[in-house]
């Protein structure tokens, strides 16, 4: 008879790198998201009493935030539970009492940053305890009667908690403005936001304390009705939609901050922002919805009861561990989507259908003369955007005509997995001393420096993270000055040319515009120029192209390849010359075509007047149309009113117009005559002021007469 099999079964071990690598990501990096923590936290124990919610901020090259409370506290017994145990069930969450805490983790994830001091009174009894990065925690003495003296240090005159926590991770101290404004507008705290019972404040160390605040904008109920979640008895959505009275059109930075959106609610956490599939229409941005479902809670206690028996209904924690929602892949959620997005792409639908009928007016004689403007400044773009090689004009030192908002480079290109710091300067004539930043599409790029920041000298930096590939822009206001700038992410940097192996120019060909001069670049590798001299001889056949200026010479430049640039001119239309270079013994050829101005732009412009609005853009240029959005408020002021712009035949609206038409196509070429080259202040400072000029004369002049 064989022996039966012994089977080694063992627990695994979870490790300190384990425990701390759990609470990192819990939090991301992310002081809001641990003050968010606390705050649901305290908000909890005061459960429906009155109380206030105070929050600190102490700056330092180890900075710290604390938050206090006056609620129920915690006695030693209670924090060995809710502090020293990872997982533990003690909030009361598996008990059905309404509470947010369900994880067992979050208040010692607030650790992951540095350290977290907990001191608590509670009938009279001080208890301290802290716990070092998720890691262990420590109680330095016993609980012990309470004295006048912490009392009076923790502001705390019957019961309560404060919870410092020391940041010593590197992570940036942020604004006391921008925590207001991203804790004020945070989803998870809209319901503490907005109680009448709890008053929330917030200061830096000896600071006069701020109140924080959310408060919906106007808006008109929708839809109001109970939905069955389908494969789930008893399982009711008690769904809540209203319209805003003005479009949310993404001024926060992130889908947590936004305003317009559904929430999803269980018993009292706000687990989720979302619109489900409808996330990229914009006609989304209209609504704002609750939607009431306490069976999420129970999903997540009956999951933690039966851990290790399978239900294919219930198959994994419905809640997210890094507090970024819900698991969207659980049964219950893709039911929850399966009954309210068909309600909400009908009310989208009908928004969409209404903007449709909402025709544009546009008067006859406007629109013939904004024909006319078109054609003329097609032909005006084409000809200062031939070559967007070309060196840059160098403007003169100091400028009277200053920019009030000067960023460099004016146009980014951000590459995934690469950091960018650009640099932003302000002009003395703008009264302020702070920035604040909004990115449009809120996916494509982050900052990391939150969206405001203090200027020192008149000037800061910005520091970008890419997110997607695709092109967006940064919104940078200072004071009521506004300015743009491009951000183009790409997948990975393209590496730099090959240097030359003998005499080459650039490019294979060129395009030459007529009448204008194009300067062609040719080079050559230093052993070249050393055997054959450094003077360039040139020859263009006949006179369709001729070259410009005197002796040519090859020059060094930083990286030791020897480079010279040929100025020509194009007299003539008519097909391809090649053009010859000599160095000695050694030679190159290229092509140049004369072009004209309707080779490249074809016959107009369209501009294009819409009764809609973009966020903080007044206008965009795609290709050859020029969309004006009329419901901006500083176009609105100028135009009137949507459909019929009772202003756009008088003068205060067409010389708004005119400045809006004049300002987009300057700004797009000076983009493009910048585009991939280190950027010189000056040099834009002076092209676009000259620009500017010249296209705003055009432009009243056609409409403002």
């Amino acid at each position: 008879m064989s022996e039966a099999a012994v089977v080694d079964r063992r627990r695994l071990q979870v490790t300190d790198r384990a425990m701390r690598q759990d609470a990192e990501q819990a939090m991301g990096n992310d002081p809001v998201r641990a003050l968010v923590e606390l705050i649901t936290n305290s908000d909890d124990a005061y459960g429906s009493e009155n109380g206030k919610i105070a929050i600190e901020l102490e700056r330092g090259s180890n900075w710290s935030f604390t938050v206090r409370d006056r609620a129920s506290g915690m006695s030693q017994k209670e924090m060995e539970s809710k502090l020293l145990q990872q997982g533990a069930r003690t909030s009361g969450f598996e008990k059905g009492k309404g509470v947010r805490g369900n994880l067992g983790r979050g208040a010692k994830d607030v650790s992951a940053f540095g350290c977290a001091t907990f001191e608590s009174i509670k009938d009279g009894r001080y208890t301290c305890c802290k716990v070092y990065r998720a890691i262990e925690g420590e109680f330095s003495q016993p609980e012990r009667d309470v004295t006048k003296l912490d009392r009076k240090r923790l502001g705390i005159p019957r019961n309560g908690t404060v919870v410092t926590v020391e940041v010593t991770n590197g992570t940036r101290c942020p604004q006391v403005a921008t925590l207001k404004r991203e804790l004020a507008n945070h989803y998870q705290l809209r319901d503490i936001m907005q109680a009448t019972n709890r008053k929330i404040m917030i200061a830096l160390r000896g600071g006069n304390p701020q109140p924080l605040r959310f408060v919906y904008p106007g808006m008109a109920l929708v839809e109001q009705r109970d939905l069955q979640v389908k494969g789930y008895p008893g399982a009711l959505i008690h769904l809540k939609i209203l319209r805003l009275e003005k479009r949310d059109d993404g001024n926060l930075v992130q889908r947590e901050r936004r305003v317009s959106g559904l929430l999803l609610k269980g018993q009292k956490a706000i687990y989720e922002n979302t619109f489900f599939s409808c996330e990229s229409r914009a006609a989304a941005r209209w609504f704002v919805g609750i939607c009431d479902i306490p069976y999420i809670d129970e999903l997540a206690r009956q999951y933690d009861d039966a851990f290790g028996h399978m239900d294919p209904k219930n198959p994994m924690g419905i809640i997210r561990r890094d507090r970024e929602g819900l698991v969207a892949k659980h049964p219950f959620y893709q039911a929850i989507k399966a009954s309210v997005d068909p309600i909400l792409i009908r009310l989208i639908e009908e928004e969409e259908k209404r903007a449709e009928r909402s025709n544009v007016k546009i008067s006859e004689r406007l629109s013939r003369d904004l024909g006319k403007l078109g054609r003329d400044l097609a032909e005006m773009f084409a000809k200062d955007t031939v070559d967007t090689e070309e060196e840059p004009p160098e403007g003169p030192e100091g400028s009277a005509n200053e920019k009030a908002i000067a960023v460099i480079p004016a146009k980014v290109v951000l590459y995934l997995g690469e950091k960018k710091t650009i640099s932003v300067r302000i002009a003395e004539s703008v009264r302020t001393s702070r920035i604040r930043m909004e990115v449009s599409p809120i996916e494509r790029f982050r900052l990391l420096d939150g969206t405001s920041k203090r200027l020192k000298d008149r000037r800061t930096t910005l520091q970008l993270e890419p997110c997607e590939i695709g092109e967006g822009m940064l919104l940078i206001r200072a004071a009521d000055k506004v300015e743009t700038v491009m951000v183009d992410v790409r997948t990975e940097r393209l590496p730099p040319p090959p240097p030359p192996t003998t005499l080459e120019f650039e490019h294979e060909s060129y395009s030459v515009k007529q009448g204008r001069i194009r300067k062609l670049k040719l080079l050559a590798p230093e052993n070249i120029v050393f055997e054959n001299g450094d003077q360039v001889k040139i020859s263009i056949p006949g006179e369709v192209i001729v070259r410009r200026g005197g002796n040519l010479q090859m020059i060094p430049n930083d990286d030791g390849v020897f480079e010279c640039y040929i100025p020509v001119e194009g007299r003539a239309a008519s097909g391809r010359v090649a053009i010859l270079a000599v160095l000695g013994d050694t030679t190159a050829t290229t092509t140049a075509r004369i072009s004209t101005s309707r080779d490249r732009h074809g016959e107009s412009f369209l501009l294009r007047l819409e009764d809609a609005s973009a966020g903080p853009f007044r206008a965009e240029v795609k290709g050859n149309l020029v969309r004006i959005f009329c419901r901006h408020p500083a176009v609105a002021r100028l135009v009137g009113k949507g459909p019929d712009f009772p202003n756009q035949d008088e003068p205060i609206g067409r010389a708004g117009i005119a400045e809006i038409v004049a300002s987009e196509l300057t700004r797009k070429i000076v983009e493009a005559k910048f585009k991939g080259r280190e950027m010189d202040a000056a040099a834009i400072y002076f092209e676009h002021r000259d620009l500017l000029s010249k296209y705003l004369k055009k432009c009243q002049a056609v409409l403002v007469r």
